[in-house]
């Protein structure tokens, strides 16, 4: 007799260097008037807007040496991979979220997503007061998916000051939303963008 766990694919978690997590400020801080707009299927009122990241060759390599350990932990386990892989990135893009904006449950294209939280402008401890109604999801990422036996998963990071410059890596299909801040008026800035591999 014996019990087996079936296999499944987490997520990857590391914090940037500081050097390069100060560029992504420096970039981002100044996105709304430099950098290129992006429109995607999300786009809409009560949704943050996005802005491409100009070309930054240490910053694609970084992403590129991180997904390369996150595949190594879970190269059987991963579709569409061969021994041979070389990884691509398509463009990055910078979210700049307001006080109340969110960013729905959606997925993305590709083998692999990531984030990279860059400024987090709120105390985590006040956005979750629970004695507020519908407050204790407040300005937090999820994950949404199906377990074996069909039921609707929830796992719920509570993104706080802390975070700032952490990369979270996951599976491009895997399901995920971005809930709303209350209680700064400054910007929640994030990075976030797709792994592919190339033929």
């Amino acid at each position: 007799m014996s019990n087996e766990i079936l296999e499944n694919i987490g997520y990857y978690k590391t914090k940037i260097d500081n050097n390069l997590l100060k560029q992504l400020k420096e970039e981002a801080s100044t996105a709304h008037l430099n950098n290129e707009k992006m429109i995607s299927g999300l786009s809409g009122p009560g949704v943050p807007e996005h802005y491409y990241l100009k070309n930054n060759e240490i910053f694609r390599e970084y992403i590129k040496k991180c997904a390369n350990e996150y595949i190594i932990n879970n190269f059987f386990i991963l579709s569409g991979i061969k021994k041979n892989y070389k990884l691509g990135l398509t463009r990055p893009w910078i979210n700049i979220q307001s006080k109340n904006q969110f960013i729905p449950n959606h997925n993305h294209n590709g083998l692999l997503s990531y984030v990279i939280w860059v400024t987090i402008p709120y105390d985590i401890d006040k956005e979750r007061n629970e004695k507020l109604i519908g407050r204790n999801h407040a300005s937090c990422f999820e994950f949404s998916y199906q377990n074996i036996l069909g039921y609707n998963v929830q796992k719920l990071f509570k993104v706080s000051k802390d975070d700032e410059g952490t990369l979270m890596i996951f599976p491009a299909r895997l399901t995920h939303c971005v809930y709303p801040f209350y209680t700064s008026d400054d910007k929640r800035i994030s990075i976030s963008g797709n792994i592919i591999i190339n033929d």
